[in-house]
């Protein structure tokens, strides 16, 4: 095949007659560009930014290095993330349903046992059960999510995976694919020195302790590789990348941040409408945020929760106080669920 200046190599593929220059920046991650003359390799999804060539191709389709990049990249996505683990208050639910249920039987046995009114246990269990029954935390997490994901659309974030929205303040080391310079404040201005070397003067205000590391000349392999270090360790890493080379170093990161449309943008999680880095801390802030509704909401529910517990197993009427009706205390419940929406909405 005949490529021309400008034109995109269709296939990988030798270089039969000409010369030019190739930017091969989709598939190496390098935005220099490349002598390429007779005999040499051309890649598809490559740019002739300079000169014609003949080529003769070698690969297509599933052999082409572009899709053996995503093959590897799926690879990496199919291993489990630290930010797929289950969330706290999901923990506490498991524990404190079944906690709540046996109550409900324990105390309506009790009260049958010690005076024989059935029509007394029964009543007993319906208010343990609509009285203290922990229906409030329903709407801890989707009360708290619509505003969230509200605030987030009205930034341009877009959040793919709910996981990586709750956890993403957990985020301790940031990893950036060398992108082009270009303008004030582009991403790609986030420069990233050299190996294995925080960068000074970087988005000081990104993390804690400003640890941001560099992924400048290292083979896509290589920065998967150096990923999967990383998590070993313990760390949790946010990855950003929006070429072809970047999406094995997506798919291995903890939280994949990418650029709307990029050719990475399927192994990203977190999308951007465009390369700011004010926008990566904003979603670092957005999920701080969502953290902080959820403790809130959670002391809000559980309050509830607790107040009831007594009432509703009869501890009052035992000492000679009123047996609340189990409707009175589902309605103290409702107050539990209206409280915890109307917190889900400060945000």
């Amino acid at each position: 095949i005949l490529v021309r200046e400008g034109s995109v190599i269709p296939a990988d593929g030798l270089i039969l007659d000409g010369s030019a220059e190739v930017n091969e920046a989709e598939i190496t991650g390098s935005s220099a560009l490349v002598s390429k003359t007779k005999g040499d390799e051309v890649f598809a999804e490559t740019v002739l930014k300079g000169g014609n060539i003949k080529v003769k191709v070698t690969a297509t389709g599933k052999n082409v290095k572009a899709v053996q990049l995503w093959r590897m990249a799926k690879k990496y996505a199919q291993e489990p993330k630290s930010m797929q683990r289950l969330r706290q208050t999901d923990k506490i639910t498991a524990i404190f349903l079944p906690v709540v249920a046996s109550i409900s039987v324990v105390a309506a046995l009790s009260w049958y046992f010690y005076s024989g009114d059935a029509h007394l246990a029964f009543k007993v269990l319906a208010s343990v059960m609509l009285g203290a029954y922990p229906c409030a935390i329903g709407f801890v997490h989707s009360g708290a999510l619509l505003s969230i994901n509200k605030l987030a659309t009205s930034q341009g974030i877009v959040f793919k995976n709910q996981a990586v929205l709750e956890q993403l303040y957990k985020i301790s080391i940031a990893i950036f694919s060398k992108q082009n310079s270009s303008a004030n404040n582009s991403m790609d201005l986030v420069q990233l020195t050299a190996l294995n070397l925080y960068v000074e003067n970087a988005l000081p205000e990104f993390l804690p302790d400003g640890r941001v590391r560099s992924v400048v000349d290292l083979q896509p392999k290589e920065k998967a590789e150096l990923i999967q270090s990383l998590r070993w360790g313990g760390e949790r890493a946010l990855v950003y990348g929006n070429r072809i080379s970047d999406m094995p170093l997506l798919a291995s990161g903890d939280a994949a941040v990418a650029v709307q449309n990029s050719a990475a943008e399927q192994f990203a999680q977190i999308v951007l409408p465009q390369a700011e880095p004010k926008l990566i801390w904003n979603a670092l802030s957005i999920s701080r945020l969502l953290n902080k509704i959820y403790k809130r909401n959670s002391i809000l529910a559980m309050t509830f929760n607790i107040l009831c517990l007594p009432l509703a197993i009869g501890a009052w009427y035992a000492f000679g106080g009123l047996l609340l009706e189990p409707i009175l205390l589902a309605g103290v419940m409702l107050l539990g669920g209206i409280s915890v929406i109307l917190s889900s909405r400060l945000v």
